[in-house]
């Protein structure tokens, strides 16, 4: 190990194995993926404003990136039991430039 994979949290830890796990993607779209995902839980860690059931509201990931805070109900990643890239119809209608919408669903108790 190196002296940063030493000290390094379980989470970074995780993501450095996200890096090297093997998937059916190409080198390139594993990079892209990758740079997506890094560029969205950074805006979230810091919070960020999105519309939620119609309103906007600021969501935040904990530093540790495992929970998903909204309106202070906290809402763990790994309870995800699926995820959903819909239209919004309404967004489409207004002409926006993001009619997409992602509906997350979680499993068990919340709170």
């Amino acid at each position: 190990k190196t002296l940063d994979e030493e000290f390094a949290s379980e989470i970074q830890l995780n993501a450095f194995e996200f890096r090297n796990y093997r998937t059916t993607l190409d080198p390139p779209q594993q990079q892209v993926l990758e740079r997506i995902v890094n560029q969205w839980c950074a805006m979230l860690v810091k919070g960020k404003t999105m519309t939620v059931e119609g309103l906007p509201d600021k969501v935040f990931l904990d530093k540790d990136m495992l929970t998903l805070e909204y309106q202070n109900e906290f809402y763990p990643l790994r309870s995800i039991s699926r995820l959903e890239l819909v239209k919004d119809i309404d967004e489409m209608m207004a002409g926006s430039s993001a009619p997409y919408g992602l509906d997350v669903t979680f499993e068990g108790s919340m709170g």
